[in-house]
Parts: C-alpha cells; structure tokens; sequence
C-alpha cells in the first residue's frame, strides 16, 4: 500500500493455519501476493469504495522445510 501511496488500517478479517511441524528457532516467512490482476481490483476497490478485501498466502520454513501454512482474508480500510 505504502508503494501506491495509499494509507489504510488492515486487520485480518478470517484466517486459516496449518502447523506442519514444531517451530523450535529462527524461521523465514514468505508471504504470497495473489495475481497481478486481483492485486490490482483490490487497489481500485480501495481508492473507489475506501475499503477492499485481499487474500495472502504465508509459508513458514525453518531450515529449508515448509514448518506453516497460513492463509488470511486482509481488509483495509482508508485512513
């Protein structure tokens, strides 16, 4: 949001998580974008209505394997 000047609160409005394994240390979160396309409406949403809903996909790894799934409904609201 900060990269299209656009200002908002988030909050997560539904989530999801699968812990595949023990988290014992340091870990790397990769967070996943939906497509350009969604990221886009989502964008326009935000500037038209003042409010918009995106889905984002986080994987947790430690040492190289897959340790989190995360997945979670964000809803920004302008400020």
């Amino acid at each position: 949001l900060e990269e299209h000047d656009l200002h908002a609160e988030l909050v997560i409005q539904d989530s999801r998580v699968e812990y595949l394994a023990p988290v014992r240390g340091d870990f790397t979160a990769r967070a996943t974008l939906p497509e350009a396309s969604e990221f886009a409406r989502f964008l326009r949403t935000l500037e038209r209505r003042g409010k918009a809903r995106i889905r984002v996909a986080v994987t947790i790894s430690q040492g190289g394997t897959d340790v989190v799934r995360f997945e979670g409904t964000f809803a920004a609201v302008k400020t």
